[in-house]
């Protein structure tokens, strides 16, 4: 997104708790921002934990003072648990009507969950809707917060989700990190250095590389023609297998318009890499 100027104009990072505590996230968005020597973008910190849903934070504050200087001019990605964005919705009511569009990495879809070898996802195919474990059937950044990923569902904006079983389909190899070290910029660099150890670990479980769930949604805004978009009616589940998305049954369930959703099923790896590539080594 900072290579692309033409595309993303970044008001601001947010920062959530999720697979690292919010202080540290925080003091790490501040040296990415200093390695690709942007550290003009404002960072803020939010919610540490999803028992603050609904009490003012930094983060919340920020999200809401920027959508309202510009409102239906703003799109939110959102590459984390969502209690920050929940939040500002929750203090300000009035937001939903001012937001241009949602992005979201996160969920999961009717598998393959695991990708270990073709019987793990025969069974995973088969029987998605009848695993009752959350840790099998839930995307981390919705079940770190399934509360208020809802709340922020159930928001009638527009909006497009990237679920992990579709963020799974494709890995940046060692092909790709040779190339991005002989860039030899500041943020190549940085980049080789930590994928090459990612690359490392997923070899040791048999994993082909480094999977790049989150550059999936700026890559969309850049050239959405990669990738195959299907509206769903959706729900989460935030009682019984708490993170678990729904596909709603038109005969069963009552639909809203809001449980509409557009979700991407597909995608063209080769277009995707083409893509990735040319703008991480500009």
């Amino acid at each position: 997104m900072l290579n692309s100027p033409e595309n993303f104009n970044i008001l601001g990072l947010t920062i959530c708790y999720g697979n690292t505590p919010v202080e540290i996230g925080y003091r790490l968005a501040k040296k990415y921002l200093k390695i690709a020597k942007k550290q003009d973008i404002p960072v803020v910190k939010g919610a540490k934990n999803r028992y603050q849903l609904g009490k003012e934070n930094l983060a919340s504050r920020f999200i809401i003072e920027q959508i309202n200087e510009h409102p239906n001019d703003i799109t939110l990605f959102i590459l984390a648990p969502q209690t920050n964005i929940a939040t500002a919705f929750i203090r300000d009511p009035d937001l939903q009507d001012k937001v241009s569009e949602l992005v979201i990495m996160g969920g999961l879809f009717r598998a393959p969950i695991l990708k270990f070898s073709p019987l793990t996802r025969f069974f995973d195919e088969r029987f998605y809707d009848k695993i009752k474990f959350n840790s099998l059937v839930s995307e981390f950044n919705i079940v770190n917060d399934p509360i208020s990923a809802s709340i922020v569902l159930n928001k009638d904006i527009k909006t497009i989700m990237f679920p992990l079983n579709v963020t799974s389909k494709l890995t940046i190899t060692k092909k790709q990190l040779v190339k991005i070290r002989e860039r030899n910029s500041s943020i190549t660099n940085f980049c080789y250095r930590n994928l090459i150890l990612w690359n490392a670990i997923n070899k040791v479980i048999t994993l082909k590389g480094f999977y790049p769930h989150d550059v999936l949604v700026p890559i969309f805004k850049i050239n959405p023609k990669i990738f195959t978009i299907k509206s769903l009616p959706i729900r989460i589940d935030t009682q019984k297998i708490r993170g678990k998305i729904q596909i709603l049954d038109k005969e069963k369930d009552t639909i809203k318009k809001n449980n509409i959703k557009n979700i991407c099923v597909n995608l063209s790896r080769t277009s995707f890499l083409e893509c990735f590539m040319e703008r991480i080594l500009r």
